[in-house]
């Protein structure tokens, strides 16, 4: 499998994306499951997965 240099710029930005998305979803399992569930609301309320 081929490897490629990519810019440290690049390689940067994907790593803040990543981590800013961790954040997030740690963040979102903190917040309460809504009282009245909303139209097609499918997600099982222990875990909400965003993506």
């Amino acid at each position: 499998m081929p490897t490629y240099d990519f810019p440290p710029d690049l390689r940067d930005a994907q790593l803040a994306l990543h981590q800013t998305r961790a954040s997030y979803e740690q963040y979102a399992t903190t917040l309460p499951w809504p009282a009245e569930p909303m139209p097609g609301w499918e997600a099982d309320k222990r875990r909400c997965h965003v993506g």
